[in-house]
């Protein structure tokens, strides 16, 4: 039986590779005129994924930390049961944070956040319960990233009852900053997809069709429409790109340079980009996979032919400020 993989999180390795999580699957993805899909690794439950230059990619699942090297193969890193493991972000050392809650039998939630490095020895753990927020007593760890300006944890707690929180701390469980949307009224329901950071020390939250661009310390700077629908993450940046999943398992390059714009009091984090201009119309790079539901043979990477994507989507939709980057070749099917 065949369907479409929801992409609930993607790490770009570079510009033209990436790693993505959808349906309790980690997929190896190489975009470009030749799209190819890779299954990896399957189990019941994977929360979240992160990668590291360091070579390896890490997934958090129940109360265990694992990785994948890049030849396929998974190892247990670390164990946190009977916690429960949520959001993970690999430094490029090989170094973790992982947010961790509290199993069903723990009297009181809790917010903790633990550090590991490389080897996989422990050198850090706080909690950062905030107890003057009682809507965020029951609030995960959902995702976790840092700003390679100051060092800071960014971390999406998440409440599906309540609003969404962003918030800002230092390596020792310091708050420096709290974000609860850019609403001029409290009750108004803020629903973060993801979070990313620029090397000019930005924090970018990503929402329903909109770019939130915060400055490093929490304060809200501006904000831009984003003309995708049904955005659901958000990857890190590689040389000046970002990759959008949105609508299931569509993929989008966009330039972060059109987003950090000159003329808002933001550097450019690369050298301009000579036809990319605010009033421009660019074609948004789509690539599309839809692997099987056959998960048995976790290990055994193999594509099977290419099929007409006219019947699945439209491609070449035009939308503001995107960057042409290459071109769709279709949908492929995993074997």
């Amino acid at each position: 039986m065949e369907k479409n993989v929801k992409l609930e999180t993607i790490c770009a390795i570079d510009e033209h590779t990436l790693w993505a999580l959808g349906d309790a699957t980690v997929f190896y993805i190489t975009l470009g005129e030749d799209l190819k899909v890779k299954r990896v690794y399957n189990a019941d439950r994977i929360f979240e994924i992160s990668y590291s230059k360091a070579g390896f990619l890490y997934l958090t699942q129940n109360g265990e930390i694992g990785r994948i090297n890049s030849k396929g193969k998974y190892e247990k890193f670390a164990d946190e049961s009977p916690l429960g493991c949520c959001g993970i972000y690999a430094y490029d050392s090989g170094d973790i944070v992982v947010g961790v809650i509290e199993n069903e039998t723990d009297a009181e939630p809790f917010h903790k956040i633990v550090m590991y490095n490389k080897n996989g020895e422990l050198t850090n753990s706080f909690q950062y319960n905030i107890f003057d927020t009682p809507d965020f007593i029951d609030a995960l760890p959902q995702q976790i990233t840092v700003n390679p300006l100051n060092g800071d944890i960014i971390i999406i707690d998440w409440n599906c009852e309540v609003s969404t929180r962003v918030v800002g701390l230092s390596k020792t469980g310091n708050i420096h900053w709290m974000f609860h949307g850019p609403f001029d009224e409290p009750d108004e329901i803020f629903c973060p997809d993801a979070i990313a950071c620029a090397d000019s020390g930005h924090v970018l939250i990503l929402t329903d069709k909109t770019l939130l661009v915060l400055s490093q310390d929490g304060n809200l700077a501006y904000k831009k429409p984003i003309n995708l629908e049904s955005i659901d993450c958000i990857t890190n940046i590689v040389k000046d790109l970002f990759f959008v999943a949105c609508d299931g398992c569509k993929i989008h390059k966009l330039s972060i340079t059109y987003y950090l714009i000159k003329g808002r009091g933001f550097r450019k984090t690369t050298s301009p980009i000579p036809f990319l201009k605010k009033e421009a119309t660019r074609h948004v790079e789509e690539f599309f996979g839809t692997p099987e539901d056959n998960t048995k043979d976790i290990h055994v990477f193999e594509i099977a032919s290419k099929h007409d994507a006219s019947k699945h989507c439209n491609y070449c939709g035009t939308c503001l400020g995107q960057l042409v980057l290459g071109s769709n070749d279709g949908c492929y099917r995993l074997g």
